[in-house]
């Protein structure tokens, strides 16, 4: 959940540095996942956005929602 909240734009990144709101999740992509585990209602709560973002239809159509770079399907299922 936490790659497409960055790419709806839900959570920021800044540096190394993932934010939701004003509040910082982590320094680093696995902090972050971390952090959202330890706090299962903030994840529900990104969660929500993300989905009525979809279902709205406002996907930032201008970034890629998988690339070259991507993780691997395995490891996005660990993230859910």
């Amino acid at each position: 959940i936490l790659d497409c909240a960055e790419i709806m734009e839900v959570v920021v990144k800044k540096g190394s540095w993932y934010s939701y709101e004003e509040q910082r999740l982590g320094q680093g992509r696995e902090k972050a996942l971390q952090h959202l585990r330890e706090n299962p209602s903030l994840q529900d709560e990104i969660e929500k956005r993300v989905r009525l973002l979809m279902l709205d239809g406002e996907v930032h159509r201008s970034t890629p929602l998988f690339s070259s770079s991507s993780s691997s399907v395995s490891h996005r299922e660990e993230e859910e």
